[in-house]
């Protein structure tokens, strides 16, 4: 259980660990910065700042002392104070989001629209936070993006922005591509102010920032934050875009190592790669599995996770497979007009009936 930080320390200190690379979930960082920090290894945050980036609660609280633009929130530690909370608000206040302040992909997050949802909502979050802590956050809508930074002495030396968008679970990034994303230029300059502010604050140390923010109005909303490696594995997509092997880099900043070498080679191509995740519309056994023949001709991974024949429990959250894709610019109004309808899942129910997307 890699959420166990005094377990993780443990058997680190037993087998006398040289350096740790945290996989690609929060508590996997927060226990990698914890036992980094008590053995006094390179390469990662302290436990505190690494709570920061970590947990929700944490990063508004930082991010509102530092004037950044994040959506208004409260957290809460207590079940019944949040359900009190929540049944003195006014209607006019809704939708919120409610979401456990330790989890990602869009697990125990839900929005409300009224005070009896909200405080079903409030149970659900409260049951998945492990830390037993969760936040009541205003609803904001815009266009949903995300940057990836290389920090370097608390400055940026690189940035990847994309476009991201949600389809099956509307908390979940389904689909990306970049980089730059849309209208990037406008705000760039903002946004990497932001963020070097937030490392000199942290004192964070070198390696990557991933930041998920909302774009309104032409100004970013810091959603979430994270020092990992991105669980959908987009770093095959930056590492296609950028020259550079990003796995290999995000290993040796996690080692404490010179990365000197790989920010010198990095460059940016005329293509935008991104990933698609395939969900089926509903649980139930797969029937089958369609890509579009023009998407399968932009593709240059595929990584299948299930198939014909298996059983899908969760549909909001099971993905099936990743498809990862490059484009050129004459591709692209093309791919957003279609992006729906490039992949089909048909799903049989009871043995019988089959249901499309």
């Amino acid at each position: 259980d890699y959420s166990d930080l005094e377990a993780v320390y443990r058997l680190a200190k037993e087998k006398a660990v040289a350096r740790i690379c945290a996989c690609s979930n929060d508590f996997g960082a927060l226990s990698a910065a914890y036992a980094c920090e008590k053995l006094g290894l390179p390469g990662h945050d302290s436990y505190e700042t690494s709570r920061v980036f970590h947990e929700k609660d944490r990063f508004r609280k930082t991010a509102v002392k530092l004037h950044l633009s994040v959506p208004n929130a409260v957290s809460f530690d207590d079940e019944e104070m949040a359900i009190r909370y929540m049944d003195g608000m006014a209607q006019t206040v809704f939708p919120l989001i409610i979401k456990p302040a330790d989890l990602s992909g869009g697990k125990g997050i839900s929005t409300v629209y009224d005070r009896k949802n909200g405080r079903k909502a409030i149970r659900l979050a409260f049951s998945r936070s492990k830390i037993k802590r969760i936040v009541i956050e205003e609803y904001i809508t815009g266009q949903q993006q995300g940057v990836t930074v290389f920090l370097r002495s608390g400055k940026v030396a690189f940035d990847y922005s994309t476009n991201d968008y949600a389809y099956v679970n509307p908390f979940m990034v389904w689909m990306s591509y970049g980089s730059p994303a849309d209208h990037y230029s406008e705000y760039r300059e903002r946004l990497i102010r932001d963020i070097e502010t937030l490392a000199r604050e942290t004192q964070a140390t070198d390696g990557f920032l991933t930041i998920q923010y909302m774009l309104r109005d032409g100004v970013p909303y810091y959603l979430e934050t994270m020092r990992r490696c991105l669980g959908n594995q987009h770093y095959l997509c930056m590492s296609r875009d950028m020259g550079i092997d990003f796995f290999e880099l995000y290993i040796l900043a996690e080692c404490g190592e010179d990365c000197s070498d790989y920010l010198r080679r990095f460059r940016c191509a005329d293509i935008k790669s991104g990933f698609m995740a395939l969900f089926a519309p509903q649980n139930g056994i797969i029937e089958r599995i369609k890509v579009d023949p023009r998407l399968q001709k932009k593709l240059f991974d595929v990584k299948m996770l299930k198939g014909p024949g298996e059983r899908v429990s969760d549909y909001l959250s099971d993905k099936l497979g990743m498809l990862y894709f490059s484009l050129n610019e004459e591709d692209i109004s093309w791919f957003l007009q279609n992006k729906k309808t490039l992949f089909r899942v048909d799903i049989r129910q009871d043995g019988t009936e089959v249901i499309g997307p």
